[in-house]
């Protein structure tokens, strides 16, 4: 391309250095990245010394300048020139800012020469750090500069540098939470790559479960929020905010995410760098809109335990039933059924109101342990104890559940020592249990199992409260305990096993019951009585609870123990039936059952009237358990 001016007569040629307003790293010598490109030398080299910058040119010369081309690429940052194609080759690699002055320079002796400004500072030669300056045109006085911005810029800030390392990155998050706070500060170190990103954006998102009344149900709502949107320095790669990684009296204070309550949740956290090169990529920008993408998404930190500020309320119980748990196992000919016992609590709507989590604790005593935890003696727990009315085996650890008391209870689920409102110094142990709904009730309810051991029908006065593990337990406190209540006593059942084991063919089967019983004299007024019955299966079943009406059984057996059937308040009996040939393949069930016999008499409402003969009194009977085999069906 011919130049249409003529070249300042005193100008050799174009000299480029680094300028001072470059945003990267300085350089320990910067000069290496200097260039000086000669408008007239005949070979088009480099200018690399002053006695190459002092080439003379004729006027002719001076007449047609050399022009050269500058030209930007990928590539570790460097600058050459390629003298083939007069092209001075600028590479940066991506997302890098690289700014240089540009400025004409004079050849050394044209300085020496003619250069009145030269003269003024009194110098008649280009030796040292000031005369080099001049001699390569980096002096403004002589050279006036003006500066070139070099750009690599991307579409979507850089994932993955050089290294190997990733952007953008949460390294850490550690929430802290005080007492009744409705915010968590966020300590946290981010690591951003700050060349290509202009902008940084801190997400959340969560779920929040509102248990509101005038809903059919559990309300679980998806949450977003945005805790920091901020503005990135070009050369900062690594933020810790707060008291992190030893930091203390860190100038850069944690992130206050808000969530305007003070209930537990699991936080998602999300880092997104925005591209700082924007500008650059406008009209595709309007041409492809939200389809060409500016920014880059790093890594979630996912289920950051934001902890509960406050004490859950205190739970509301509908009412307490008895429940069971039962298993069944087949081994060759002989099937076993176990039923382990324990109660039911029906609680009333809301729950959830220290957020997701939180369950339904049955609080424990606690023996003192140090002055610091001096135990559950001062407040309310649970307590229990065996039926006055029957000579029972005694209870495990006397008049108050432990740990050990509870059958199925998961360690995450054992907590020690917890805080009590009732007492501000008090602590107690907590046995843990999720909830559950019941739709059609609209309650809440959990199946709380106990090993009673050998006692029969034990009384107990369960304490209970909601319990939120995820709490902010700070100054040897805790939050994590609502209000304790007391629901009245009720018995526990007591565990039965039973089991039927058949012959050489199936029209001969044992069937045997097992279980804790009171350890009473067989006494006229109090009997237990065992009863097998079976029957075929043509005789239907009402709503699935075996009981039949005014048919006729195939066999059935009945037994009312007997003292000698004891041993530490535990029996077994078994029978074994031997139906007709005929049943070896017909379909018929074994129902197994057991009752409580007490005598009654509605004339005498007095249990124990003078001079009364029990053994000529009606016997009322209680059904305390009942099982049913099925066999070829």
């Amino acid at each position: 391309m011919n130049v249409e001016y003529l070249a300042d007569p005193m100008a050799a040629g174009v000299t480029f250095f680094v300028s001072i307003n470059d945003p990267n790293p300085k350089l320990p010598n910067p000069e290496v990245l200097t260039k000086r490109i000669s408008f007239y030398n005949a070979d088009d080299k480099e200018v690399t010394s002053d006695a190459e910058a002092n080439k003379s040119f004729d006027t002719d010369t001076w007449f047609a300048p050399k022009t050269f081309r500058v030209r930007l690429k990928e590539g570790n940052p460097a600058i050459n020139w390629d003298a083939s194609s007069r092209t001075l080759l600028v590479t940066l690699q991506k997302g890098v800012i690289f700014k240089m002055n540009y400025a004409s320079y004079w050849r050394p002796d044209d300085l020496i020469k003619k250069s009145g400004i030269l003269d003024m500072m009194g110098l008649n030669n280009l030796t040292g750090t000031v005369g080099q300056r001049i001699a390569r045109g980096q002096h403004w006085m002589f050279s006036p500069w003006r500066e070139i911005t070099f750009v690599h810029a991307v579409q979507q800030p850089i994932s993955v540098d050089a290294s190997g390392k990733k952007y953008p990155a949460i390294v850490n998050i550690v929430p802290d939470r005080d007492y009744g706070d409705n915010f968590s500060w966020l300590n946290t170190q981010l690591l951003i790559h700050g060349p290509s990103t202009g902008q940084f954006d801190l997400d959340a998102d969560w779920q929040d479960w509102i248990d509101d009344v005038n809903e059919p149900a559990l309300q679980i709502v998806d949450v977003k929020a945005k805790v920091i949107h901020f503005t990135t320095p070009y050369l900062v790669f690594d933020y810790i905010f707060g008291d992190l990684n030893g930091i203390k009296n860190n100038p850069f204070k944690a992130l206050k995410h808000t969530f305007n309550d003070t209930k537990h949740r699991f936080v998602n956290y999300h880092s997104i760098a925005t591209t700082r090169y924007r500008e650059y990529f406008f009209n595709l920008i309007k041409e492809k809109g939200a389809a060409f993408k500016l920014t880059t998404e790093g890594n979630i930190l996912s289920k950051v335990n934001i902890l509960s500020s406050a004490r859950p309320a205190a739970p509301q119980v509908e009412y307490v039933i008895p429940t069971f748990e039962w298993s069944r196992a087949t081994t060759g000919k002989k099937t076993v059924t176990g039923r382990i016992s324990g109660l039911r609590v029906y609680l009333k709507r809301p729950w959830y109101s220290s957020g997701e989590g939180e369950q339904l604790a049955v609080v424990i005593y606690m023996k003192a342990i140090t002055d610091n935890l001096p135990g559950s003696d001062k407040t309310v727990y649970t307590t229990w104890g065996t039926d006055p009315t029957k000579l029972s085996g005694a209870l495990p650890n006397g008049i108050t559940p432990s740990h050990t008391d509870f059958v199925n209870l998961k360690n995450e689920n054992k907590d020690y020592p917890i805080s009590t409102v009732e007492h501000p110094t008090a602590k107690v142990a907590v046995a843990a249990y999720d909830v559950k709904y019941d739709e059609e009730r609209q309650l809440y309810y959990a199946d709380i199992m106990f090993n009673i051991g050998t006692a029969y029908y034990p009384f107990i006065r369960l304490a209970l409260a909601a319990y939120q593990r995820h709490s902010v337990r700070k100054n040897n406190t805790d939050c994590c305990l609502s209000p304790i209540v007391q629901p009245d006593y009720i018995q526990i059942p007591a565990p039965r096993t039973s089991s039927i084991e058949f012959g050489n063919s199936k029209n001969i089967v044992t069937v045997a019951i097992a279980g804790t019983i009171a350890k009473l004299a067989q006494v006229p007024e109090y009997r237990s009585k065992v009863k097998f019955i079976i029957e075929s299966l043509d005789i239907p079943t009402s709503e699935e609870t075996h009981i039949t009406l005014n048919s006729k059984p195939v066999d059935s057996y009945e037994y009312i123990l007997k003292p000698g059937d004891f041993n530490n308040y535990l029996f077994l009996h078994s029978h074994q039936f031997q139906l007709p040939a005929a049943w070896a393949s017909k379909a018929y069930r074994i129902k197994v059952l057991e009752y409580e016999m007490i005598t009654y008499d509605p004339l005498k409402p007095n249990p124990n009237p003078g001079g009364v003969n029990f053994a000529s009194m009606p016997m009322k009977e209680r059904l305390v358990f009942a099982d049913v085999y099925e066999v070829n069906k």
